[in-house]
This record gives C-alpha cells, structure tokens and sequence, in this order.
C-alpha cells in the first residue's frame, strides 16, 4: 500500500437520545383558524322552478348560471308592483311587489373546503325620503314596505354554499324608492343595489271605426305617469260597417246615424252613437290577453255615448206658438223636452222600442191654468230633422182637427216621449268608452277633453275617486269627494267655484242628491263633468290616493 492510500474509516456514531419522558406533556400544532367574508350581493327570481339571476340592479355572480334582464330607466329599476310576474312569456323580474335578494360568504382562505352553513348574514333596506307627494306619514299593512319574516335589518343564516336569502316586499305607494345591502354585522352595509321604484303599468287597446284618426293620448299618458303609472298601446282594434256582429239593423241604424239626431246642429253628417244599447258589440271587439298583458283595457272612442233607460220617459205640456211655424204649410218647430239633458232621437236607443213619442194630444188651457185636451195628435205627425232647433225639439205637422194657433187663441199639445241622455264618457271593469269630436277644437270632445275623458274613465276603473270606506287602509276620507251631483259614480270637487252640498259638512261625502246642486269649473280631472278650468291631471288631495290604490285590477265605475 502505497503512502497516501490511508484506508477511510467511519465516523463514530452520535448517541441516541433519550426516551421522552412519560410525565412531560407533547406540544402540539395548532389548526388554523378561518375567516370569511361577503363577496356579492345579487338578486334573483324564480321562474317555473328555475333559478335566474336578474341582471341590472344588483350585482353579478358566476355562481348562478341563469341570467335574466331587468329595465334600468334614468339608472333606477322601475318595479311594477301591479303586475302578476307568473306570466308565460317570462321571466319578469320587474313585475310583482316582492325583490328577493341572495347574499354570499365565502373563506378568506379560498383553499378551504369547509361548510359556510349557518354564517350570520344582516340585510337591510333603505326607503328614500322624497318630499312634496303627499305620502301618509305611516303606510301601514298591507301596503307598507317589509322584509318577509320582519325586522329591518334582518339576520339570516347562510347555507352550505355560503347564500343567504331574503326577500323584500316593497310598499304599495308609487314612487317610493328601496335600496338594499348586506353585511356580516348588524351595522354593516356593503354592496348596495340600484334604486328600485315602486310603478305600476296597464295596456290598452284601442277600439275604433276603421280609417278614423282619434287625437294623440300625451295628456292621459302624462297626467298616469306623475304618478309612477305607465299608460301603454297594446294593440288596435279597427272595425267596420259591414264586420259581422256590427251590420245587424238593430246596431247599425243606432249607431252610424245623422248628427242632428243627437245633437243641436243642423249637420247631417254621420256620427258613431255607443252607449248601453250596443257597446256590448264594441266590448266584444276585445282582444284579451291575460297571460302577457293580463291588465288590458278597452279603450273604445266615440261621437257621442248616448244611453236609453227604461225610466227614461217624460211627458211635455207645452204651448205651440205661431213664432214656432216653419216654412212648411201647417208645421211648427216645439220644443217639449225643457231638460236640456234630454235628447229626443228617432228612432229611439231603447231596443224593441219604435217611436220615441208614446202619445200625444192637443187641447188647450182653462182659466186656471188646467190643461185639457181636444183631440189626438197621430203620431206619424211628429217627426225632428236638421232645422230644429235643440234636441228637446220635435217638428209637428197641425192635424186638421187641431185649430191652428194664433195669438188670441194658443193651443197647447201633450207629450209623452222616450228620451236619451248624453255623457263624455263610461267605464265597465276594464271597458272604457271616451268622446271625441273631430268638429271641436276646444270644450267637450276636443282634443284635450278626450284625454281629460281617458284618464278620468280609468280612474274610475281603479276606483278613484274612492267613496268612504273604499281607500287604502293607510289613508283616511277623500276631502273633495262627492256623489251624484249630476255624475254617475264618485268624483272630485276641488277647485269647484260652486261647491256647496246640501247635505251636513260630516255628510257631505255620501250625499246622494241627484243633480242639485251642481258644482261647476272644478279644476281635478275627476270633476263630473267637463270644466274649462280643469288642469288635466289628477290633483293635489287626489294624488295620495292615486299613488297609494292597489291597481292590480279594476273595477266597474
């Protein structure tokens, strides 16, 4: 072996260590602790049993595949509480009082595969004050705003997945605005959504004789839409003459009829004439469609909404005159209707009936002022035409027995007649007949006034202007309410430069006077009757109450 070939030896061994000693306690590793956190707040709806996400108020998740779109307007979401959101064309997340929301936790530690159920989530909404509505200082159940399950804010606990569910009923009053957050605290509010504003919305369909232009519904669409109300055009009816249901003669010779007949011009063009002997064809012409459009109303205009009644007869005593004489041998223009709301048309409206006068006499007046009668006037003698001049008014050819009147000998005539009475508009559940004539610029059936007439005959549909014991839980009577007073159903008198009731102040609301006293020029679009003052719009006393009305559905007036 040479020198440096030194053959390699081993290291010696190191000791073993001792045995632990049993009495000395082993230390140890602690686990670690996890920490979750919220990481979105989304809002979702369900569908024929499937989960959507609703894009547009809220956040956005990854986790929820589903998505469906809600409308932002002017960066708020228009919920339209009215609308039933079970509809076959869904999903509609932007129909129905209820906002259901889902809020999620998740370990801060994202390695982590451990349960979330039971993790304390905290929602909470926040009405938005908005000033000047006339918004009732408490809105109480059913029409207020409330979590379901109760309490703002209100704990919930997560599931395994980390999501909490909540689910808002937003309040009944128009206009109201709700924001919503989350937070893993009582205080705490992250994630806040878009606003959402409290609407309603209706459809309508517009009925009409083909080829007639009806005036643009601005004013209506504007006076709904002060309040949170969207008036829209479904769809259009047109209808003719000869359209099967409408040619029959018992239609047709009452409803396409000279102008003069209905009333006091000399115009002999034709007019459309609906009222209650045959708006049950124009209500026929009603295209439903309750499972898109399920709040769809019937918007039917006409010349003239003249309606017959079975009370509807008078009887005229009245002297003829030899200032009445026509140009015709022994004719006289009289007027036997003095009621200037009554309208002598021939033929008459009443179905069955023929002839609008019943009988008929002359005679003359005894020294007390009796009426006695001379002779029988045939009623093929009584006719009207364009000349007359009111439609009260009937053209009497003299009989040969009757002495022909003169200045020291009157004669004098009995009448008994069936009459009609003209309105500027009707609404029946969700039918709405409405006046307009092309002839008038300004005053009844103008532009304006139809418009005036649309909103008011939807009011009625959805009960304004509501009668006591007919508002909302949350407000107290209508102060400007009345009843009658030469309307049919309940109205608004504020403004009325004449409003003076006959009835006691307490009573005032229920009185049921027919037609006096008449209160005149009120200014709300629910006054009775036309107004020259009229502002177009619902007003300041009718405004909670428009606002706060369940319009889920309507109502006869």
């Amino acid at each position: 072996m040479s020198k440096g070939d030194k053959p390699c030896t081993p290291p010696p061994k190191s000791p073993s260590p001792p045995p632990p000693d049993p009495k000395t306690p082993v230390e140890e590793c602690p686990l670690k602790k996890l920490k979750h956190k919220l990481v979105e707040l989304v809002e979702v709806t369900t569908y024929k049993g499937t989960l959507y996400q609703v894009k547009g108020g809220a956040g956005e998740s990854a986790k929820i595949d589903k998505k469906a779109e809600r409308v932002v307007k002017d960066g708020v979401c228009r919920q339209y509480v009215n609308i039933d959101p079970a509809l076959d064309d869904g999903p509609h997340p932007d129909y129905g009082r209820s906002l259901t929301f889902r809020a999620r936790v998740a370990w801060e530690d994202e390695s982590a595969t451990e349960s979330l159920a039971g993790k304390e989530v905290w929602f909470r909404f926040k009405r938005h004050e908005t000033s000047g509505d006339g918004r009732p200082s408490e809105v109480k159940s059913p029409e207020k705003e409330e979590f379901t399950g109760g309490g703002n804010p209100l704990k919930t606990t997560a599931d395994a997945e980390g999501w909490a569910t909540v689910t808002l009923k937003l309040s009944q009053y128009a206009g109201d605005q709700f924001t919503v957050s989350a937070g893993l605290a009582e205080a705490a509010a992250e994630f806040p959504t878009k606003k959402y504003v409290v609407w309603r919305k209706y459809w309508y369909q517009m009925t009409k004789s083909d080829g007639v232009r009806t005036p643009d519904l601005g004013t209506s669409v504007s006076a709904w839409k002060e309040h949170f109300t969207e008036m829209v055009e479904a769809n259009t009816k047109a209808y003719k003459k000869t359209d099967d249901g409408l040619k029959e003669p018992a239609v047709k010779n009452v409803t396409w009829i000279p102008r003069y007949k209905v009333d006091a011009s000399e115009s002999t063009d034709e007019v459309i004439v609906i009222g209650n002997h045959n708006k049950q064809k124009f209500f026929d012409l009603f295209v439903a469609e309750a499972k898109t459009r399920p709040l769809k109303l019937n918007l039917i205009p006409c010349n003239f909404q003249c309606d017959y009644s079975n009370t509807f007869k008078d009887i005229g005593t009245v002297q003829v005159k030899t200032t009445d004489k026509t140009s015709e041998a022994d004719t006289y223009y009289v007027t036997v209707a003095t009621n200037t709301r009554h309208i002598l048309c021939d033929p008459p409206l009443n179905p069955g009936v023929d002839r609008m006068i019943v009988s008929a006499t002359y005679g003359h007046k005894d020294g007390s002022g009796v009426y006695a009668a001379d002779g029988n006037i045939p009623l093929a003698n009584i006719t009207i035409d364009e000349k007359r001049p009111g439609t009260g008014s009937i053209k009497l050819k003299r009989p040969g027995t009757m002495p022909e009147p003169t200045v020291a000998k009157p004669a004098w005539i009995r009448v008994e007649y069936i009459y009609c009475r003209s309105y500027l508009g009707e609404s029946k559940v969700n039918h709405v007949l409405a006046v307009v004539r092309p002839w008038s610029a300004s005053g009844q059936g103008s532009p304006i006034d139809f418009n005036d007439t649309v909103t008011h005959e939807i009011g009625h549909a959805f009960n304004q202007t509501p009668r006591r014991t007919t508002q909302p839980t949350s407000l107290g009577n209508h102060p400007t309410q009345y009843y009658a007073h030469g309307g049919q159903g309940s109205h608004c008198h504020q403004g009325s430069a004449s409003w003076s009731p006959s009835a006691p102040a307490e009573d005032a609301n229920l009185d049921t006077t027919a037609e006096t006293p008449v209160p005149s020029r009120g200014k709300c679009v629910m006054f009775h009757s036309f107004s020259a003052d009229c502002e177009h719009k619902f007003c300041d006393k009718c405004k909670p109450y428009v606002r706060l009305q369940d319009m889920s559905s309507m109502k006869s007036l």
